[in-house]
């Protein structure tokens, strides 16, 4: 088995950066088979087409502000990146290893692979489980007393 650290510099703001120096393109102007592209001489003008064989539609300026090229570079080069968190597992699917799968695993892995979720992650998920049994149970019960009343 086989595990990648990606680490913190994956879970960057990027959507600030890009609305920071890139208008936001007309609706309509990129759909779903639509290729587009931009080139290293001009990265801000975007180009688009149908499909391969098609006539290039009209260029769009995406650059947002009217800053020199060199200017534009450092700023970008400089931009400060906010910091999002990054996702992680499901509550459900952290007890669902530690509960299920744990014992599979080799057991020098075991705290790596499957660690025990913090008791109120525990706690909370043996609740939700418990009121969806309920639930289930009561339409289980609501839908076989309803044609026994029909009969009678």
């Amino acid at each position: 088995m086989s595990t990648y650290s990606r680490g913190q510099r994956m879970f960057l703001n990027y959507g600030a950066f890009l609305d920071k120096f890139y208008k936001v393109q007309q609706t309509g102007i990129v759909n779903k088979n639509h290729m587009f592209w931009a080139t290293r001489d001009n990265p801000t003008v975007l180009h688009t087409k149908e499909y391969r064989d098609s006539v290039e539609h009209p260029e769009q300026e995406m650059e947002k502000g009217k800053a020199s090229h060199e200017v534009r570079k450092n700023k970008m080069g400089n931009y400060q990146f906010e910091k999002l968190q990054p996702p992680g597992l499901k509550e459900i699917k952290m007890v669902e290893l530690y509960k299920k799968w744990r014992s599979f695993m080799p057991e020098e892995f075991q705290d790596i692979i499957c660690p025990k979720p913090p008791d109120d992650v525990l706690s909370r998920i043996k609740r939700v489980r418990k009121m969806k049994k309920q639930r289930k149970k009561k339409v289980k019960e609501k839908q076989s007393s309803t044609p026994a009343q029909a009969a009678e």
